[in-house]
């Protein structure tokens, strides 16, 4: 019985290169490895001149200049990703009500002489804006309201039931007579004006 010598090196080259050439094996190269690919071409210095029109000194350079807009257009790309699709840090939302801002560098007595001036031009609704930011200034001297610029309405209802809960309902209903005409666009007048008044003449009574 023959038994078959060992094959040499360069049949299991042989052999090894007829596997990787099956179409299993087989991938179609990207883009980019295709546009690394005509710039080698492009660069190479055995490239002949007259194949592609490109060839000579010339070459080179437009090799050159395509790879700097390469590399201008991936760090483009780049840019772009992480941009847009890096996840950002979660905000935490916050009670989605009107914000009434306190201006420090305004006194109480300011916020009612304005009320008074503009209550007897008859501009309600910008009187009831001034009385409640009158009380507002008021509760944050008497330690009920947080003394934080940007307090929502929701936020300052919530000092006030906490701190003051024996007056929560009466400011809680005033600050809805403020939030009507100015987030809802209701109408308001003397009346709506003098009900805002006496609802908050029994807020600061109690926490006074």
């Amino acid at each position: 019985m023959l038994l078959r010598d060992d094959p040499t090196p360069a049949e299991v080259r042989e052999k090894m290169r007829e596997i990787f050439e099956r179409s299993e094996f087989r991938r179609s190269k990207s883009w980019i490895e295709r546009v690394l690919d005509w710039i080698g071409r492009h660069l190479s210095p055995g490239e002949p001149s007259g194949g592609s029109g490109w060839g000579g000194s010339i070459g080179p350079v437009i090799g050159w200049v395509a790879i700097v807009l390469l590399a201008i257009g991936l760090a483009v790309l780049i840019a772009y990703v992480v941009r847009n699709f890096t996840p950002r840090a979660k905000k935490v939302k916050k009670e989605q009500l009107p914000d009434v801002e306190i201006e420090e560098l305004r006194t109480a007595s300011e916020w009612a002489s304005d009320a008074d001036r503009l209550e007897a031009s008859g501009d309600w609704k910008e009187a009831i804006r001034c009385r409640y930011r009158e009380l507002v200034a008021r509760l944050v001297d008497a330690g009920v309201a947080a003394p934080q610029a940007g307090r929502t309405t929701g936020e300052l209802r919530l000092d006030v039931a906490e701190r003051a809960p024996e007056v929560g309902t009466e400011f809680s209903r005033a600050t809805g007579l403020f939030e009507l005409p100015w987030y809802a666009d209701v109408p308001t007048g003397r009346d709506e004006n003098a009900e805002f008044k006496a609802l908050a003449a029994r807020v600061l009574q109690e926490v006074s």
